[in-house]
């Protein structure tokens, strides 16, 4: 079933990129996703990120004095000749030229407009935004949740996808259970309510705009609901594999992107630490388990980025705490008070952090390949894994006071 999904999905982009290709020059429609200047060796100019209705997403540059054109719909002429497959896939640069701005508006903008409106500091709306919209962070803010170990918590995902999810079945379940007792008994309240609850995160994905990390989460959770209707076991290894190669099948640049890696990542360590710790209390699993993320990701996050600061080891603590801050911050913004806190929340991201770079080389991937597969098994291969990532933190740390 993947092979012919997968066939088809691929064949699909594949017939997309060779279109694009038809031409030495191609007339497109996109969306500005980003905008910002860029200064070096060849000059000042300004740099676009931009995207398809197609879900395109691609680079572009220009030395025009252009206006503030983010989140606005243009048309552009690209050179897509020296474009491969594999750079439409994961998302490529080309030149262009005769760039005009379009009437079209983004149905979200009155959305942006309310959100930033409740705040002073526009830097708390950039913050916000990104939280409720998944629109692109500010740089300094973005560097300051890298230091403490925290992006994965703005940028919404699974993570943000599991918190909503655990709000909105609360919500449902006392009313449900009201009227399940009274005209139908006899429906599963778990299905029925995960059913409507995977409905209102799709709902909120066409809100997003399509989401790829959204999408990607989603995706992931109706997977699994599918499964467990179907009886399968879904905290199992071979049920995440599944998973993946299935969505790889159907979204095809995932197999490209850094946050479908990590994420699935995240997702195998989660199982693989409770393969081992199943027997402990909820309460205190759940407080180890946040702190041993922290730890078990540190050898993949840094073989990909470089910041490390020991204040990262705020990251399992405000991970916890953001399972309330992320609802209540939404339910302020619903009432008009999303204003509340703001000072604490700048301050909390844009301390002065000092931090490093720290790679982590192939020796310490392949030893955290290893002992992760030996690990799915045994029990002194976990306990070597997670030696191997503590040895990664002190090294890291290391480096820091040298």
């Amino acid at each position: 079933m993947a092979l012919l999904v997968g066939l088809l999905s691929w064949g699909f982009e594949y017939h997309a990129f060779k279109k694009l290709r038809e031409e030495p020059k191609n007339r497109l429609q996109a969306q500005v996703l980003l905008q910002y200047t860029k200064k070096d060796e060849k000059g000042e100019r300004i740099v676009l990120k931009l995207r398809t209705q197609e879900g395109v997403q691609f680079y572009t540059t220009t030395k025009e004095p252009l206006q503030d054109l983010t989140f606005r719909y243009v048309s552009l002429t690209i050179l897509p000749q020296k474009i491969t497959f594999l750079d439409y896939l994961k998302g490529f640069y080309a030149p262009s030229y005769w760039i005009i701005l379009r009437p079209e508006r983004d149905f979200r903008g009155p959305l942006r407009a309310w959100i930033e409106g409740q705040h002073k500091e526009a830097l708390a709306g950039s913050l916000y935004r990104t939280l409720f919209l998944a629109d692109p962070l500010e740089k300094s803010l973005r560097e300051g949740a890298s230091r403490l170990g925290i992006s994965h918590l703005l940028a919404i995902s699974g993570f943000h996808l599991g918190v909503l999810s655990g709000v909105l079945w609360g919500i449902f379940w006392f009313p449900y259970r009201f009227l399940q007792r009274r005209f139908f008994p006899y429906r599963n309240a778990f299905y029925d309510l995960g059913a409507l609850t995977l409905l209102c995160m799709f709902g909120y994905l066409l809100l997003l705009g399509g989401s790829p990390s959204f999408l990607r989460a989603l995706a992931m959770g109706v997977w699994g609901y599918f499964l467990l209707h179907r009886g399968v076991k879904i905290l199992s290894f071979s049920s995440l594999l599944a998973v993946g190669i299935m969505l790889v099948a159907l979204f095809p640049r995932l197999l490209f992107s850094v946050g479908f890696f990590l994420s699935m990542m995240g997702v195998f360590l989660i199982f693989l630490h409770l393969r081992h710790t199943a027997h402990l209390k909820g309460w205190v699993n759940f407080i180890l388990l946040n702190l041993c993320l922290y730890f078990w990701m540190l050898i993949p996050v840094h073989s990909i980025f470089e910041t490390f600061s020991p204040y990262q080891l705020f990251s399992p603590l405000l991970t916890m705490l953001f399972t309330l801050f992320y609802p209540l911050a939404l339910f302020l913004h619903l009432v008009g008070g999303g204003g509340m806190g703001d000072d604490w929340v700048l301050f909390g991201l844009l301390g002065g952090y000092e931090s490093i770079s720290v790679r982590a080389t192939w020796p310490w991937m392949a030893g955290y390949g290893i002992l992760a597969l030996l690990a799915m098994r045994y029990l002194w291969a976990y306990v070597g894994f997670g030696a191997l990532c503590m040895s990664f933190f002190f090294y890291a740390i290391y480096l820091f006071l040298g």
